[in-house]
């Protein structure tokens, strides 16, 4: 199933904006909560005129119209699955980047899908004597990230 990113022109039709309503509940925090299909990430989907398309992103077209060319649609409430449009803006993917910092959601240390090593390694790491390059073989990474380590270049909040 090929899911679209950017929602492409669609004639707003009764029927379309019926199954669209039917599609969510509102929440006691203003959430408009999209109970239907969602993608493995959490965001709904909603099929148009045989193509997938993202729903909050049809929320948007269907209360302001058109998403302009490369922009992204953010979330101020950070529910993935909430199609309210007043709880949707748009931004650049620096704003994208920079929002999810600002909120906490930047995936660090052994949440971060390519971490090599444990919070506890990390520490053992930073106290441990030696080499780096003789640290590294000990633990079984190379000489550049046990210096970036010790440098607190990365790990940073260990």
């Amino acid at each position: 199933m090929k899911v679209i990113m950017k929602v492409i022109d669609f004639e707003v039709s009764s029927k379309i904006i019926k199954r669209f309503t039917k599609g969510f509940v509102v929440a006691d925090c203003g959430c408009w909560l999209w109970t239907k299909c969602c993608n493995p990430g959490g965001y709904g989907l909603i099929e148009i005129n045989k193509v997938v398309l993202m729903t909050h992103r049809v929320s948007w077209y269907l209360r302001y119209g058109p998403i302009p060319e490369g922009a992204k649609l953010l979330h101020k409430c950070d529910t993935r699955n909430c199609v309210n449009p007043d709880h949707l803006f748009l931004g650049t993917n620096a704003d994208n980047q920079h929002d999810k910092v600002a909120k906490g959601r930047q995936a660090k240390g052994v949440t971060q899908g390519s971490a090599k090593l444990t919070e506890r390694q990390v520490r053992q790491i930073r106290k441990a004597e030696g080499t780096q390059i003789e640290i590294a073989k000990r633990f079984g990474v190379n000489q550049t990230l046990i210096s970036a380590i010790k440098r607190r270049v990365i790990w940073k909040h260990i």
